[in-house]
């Protein structure tokens, strides 16, 4: 069985999603699987980057071919038509349209070079693969004998989910030509649509073949992690692939705003302070020793899978969906406790660090099935409130040089690392409980938007907002910069974030478009030349003359 995969995207998306894409499908989908990317909305040296990453990334048994040109029809549609971006998105014809162009490209071209498939996998390069795809794997979400294609219909929306879309060879030809025939011409057919997306076409059309419906039955707009797809593959689709660029004239001011001087993520440290004063955090930990029963202690490492979820803009019901599928045990933050019960999602523990009586409004109404990970400086009336609704507590003393040493007992045990719930998160189950293998979800630490106006903390104080720009090493030993909308708290944590990256004893893998993502694309990047360069070196010096002998002949 001959099989490839098509993708499409454009440069902007190259570090916000399409890089991470590719390089999952080189990882895990047989070597065999030919892949093709329609690159031809880039300019030249675009293009040279993306082709110079890919060509080094892909093992030389893989086969990666570039669309490079558009056809006539396309830059006719792209130059007489344009989408108007007050419309909502279900109206923006053009930017829909690449996909369909890609795929009439791909089957023109191989027509013309006479090569034959027996099966095309469509994939957006928002889709992540997870982990290990077989032949047989592939089998279990393709369109089966004497069927045409298989794809994500959905009940509860008024088009299908095209991320994925798998054809098989006999009418692939017949079906792209109806598709892109929609975007021909003076008038072109996709205006009569109730809606302009590539989706509302594929659904006018897709009725006249055989069609597998994966999504068949399942309620609900995220139907993805709900499919034989979410064993393999995550789709990061709309805000959950964002991670906004902004402007130098963007800067505005939103509590401060220092100059955007471009901070080195290789080499930066942040001060942090404590919520409130030191005696309150002595004061409240005496109070708390006496009222935790279970205590957390040092355990042996554990190949157990974690998934921990943080509240940036980038956490969505598809990764958490995903990570529940698999059997990853979910931990969160209790900024993300909310919205994963929102969703269906019931994570195995919450973890609480805050010292503030606020937080005692994030467990209002705790769920007794989740066990409530709690730092002996919380709030008492937090753990007595728990304690009160047969919650299933566990402390841990959190280390933040506050003299909490004076109100422990001897030999209690404390946990370092973590300015913030979410990073002291990864030292508590990592480094102390033996969880080493860690997904990191929504650890954006950045705004999604520049803020409207004055952001304020817990206390009232206004957030201290500024916009500024990282750099860090990628692939090459290369520098590679990008701007965020952020706060010092944040900056600590990435800081934090990036220590564990460093840690060999922790396997981590951050999601999301954020400071935290981008450090972690950049970071494995980084360190996968550097394996690579090793490993050429290493080759090289198995020759078995000297330098002299190389040289001078020995002389």
């Amino acid at each position: 069985m001959k099989r490839c995969i098509v993708t499409t995207f454009p440069y902007a998306y190259w570090d916000m999603c399409a890089r991470e894409c590719v390089e999952s499908i080189f990882k895990h989908w047989p070597e065999d699987v030919d892949v093709y990317i329609d690159t031809s909305d880039m300019q030249g040296h675009e293009y040279e980057e993306v082709y110079e990453h890919l060509t080094n990334a892909k093992s030389d048994d893989r086969k990666l071919f570039f669309i490079v040109n558009q056809t006539g029809e396309q830059a006719y549609f792209k130059q007489n038509f344009s989408d108007n971006p007050k419309d909502t998105y279900d109206k923006h014809a053009v930017k829909f349209s690449h996909k369909v162009f890609a795929l009439a490209k791909f089957q023109e071209g191989m027509e013309f070079e006479g090569i034959y498939y027996d099966q095309i996998i469509y994939l957006d390069s928002d889709t992540i693969t997870n982990t290990k795809v077989t032949h047989g794997d592939i089998d279990s979400f393709m369109p089966k004998i004497g069927q045409d294609v298989s794809y994500l219909g959905r009940l509860d929306m008024p088009h299908s989910e095209l991320g994925f879309i798998g054809f098989n060879a006999k009418r692939f030809a017949e079906f792209v030509k109806r598709w892109v025939a929609f975007y021909h011409g003076a008038s072109p057919e996709i205006y009569r649509l109730a809606g302009w997306t590539d989706c509302h076409a594929f659904d006018a059309i897709v009725k006249d073949f055989s069609g597998r419906n994966l999504s068949e039955n399942i309620r609900g707009s995220h139907v993805w992690p709900e499919t034989i797809l979410g064993r393999y593959m995550s789709h990061n689709k709309g805000q959950r692939k964002k991670g906004k660029k902004y402007k130098e004239d963007e800067q505005k001011q939103v509590g401060v705003n220092p100059a955007n001087a471009i901070i080195d993520m290789n080499n930066f440290k942040v001060p942090t302070r404590n919520a409130v004063d030191n005696q309150i955090i002595v004061d409240q930990i005496r109070e708390n020793v006496g009222q935790i029963r279970n205590w957390v202690k040092i355990c042996a490492p554990t190949d157990k899978k974690l998934a921990i979820f943080s509240a940036g803009p980038s956490l969505s019901y598809d990764e958490a969906k995903a990570a529940q599928n698999a059997g990853h045990k979910i931990i969160c933050v209790k900024h993300a406790i909310k919205r994963l019960q929102e969703w269906g999602i019931k994570p195995w523990a919450c973890v609480l660090l805050d010292p503030r009586q606020h937080v005692e409004g994030f467990v209002a109404d705790p769920d007794p099935d989740v066990k409530y990970f709690v730092a002996s400086m919380v709030h008492p009336s937090v753990v007595r409130h728990l304690n009160s609704k047969k919650c299933e507590v566990w402390g841990y003393h959190a280390c933040v040089n506050a003299g909490e040493a004076a109100a422990l007992i001897p030999n209690d045990m404390l946990v370092l690392g973590g300015s913030a719930t979410a990073t002291r998160s990864i030292d508590l189950f990592g480094r102390v409980m033996g969880f080493k293998n860690m997904d990191l979800h929504g650890y954006d630490l950045c705004y999604e938007n520049p803020p409207a106006g004055i952001e304020k903390n817990p206390d009232g104080t206004p957030k201290q907002i500024f916009q500024t720009t990282l750099k860090t090493t990628t692939w090459g030993n290369a520098e590679t910069h990008r701007t965020f909308w952020t706060e010092g708290q944040f900056m600590a944590q990435a800081v934090e974030l990036r220590g564990y990256l460093n840690d060999p004893t922790l396997n981590i893998r951050i999601f999301g478009g954020g400071i935290g993502g981008w450090t972690y694309r950049h970071h494995r990047l980084y360190n996968e030349y550097v394996k690579k360069t090793k490993a050429l070196i290493e080759q090289k010096s198995l020759n078995n003359f000297t330098a002299l002998e190389m040289i001078d002949g020995g002389n």
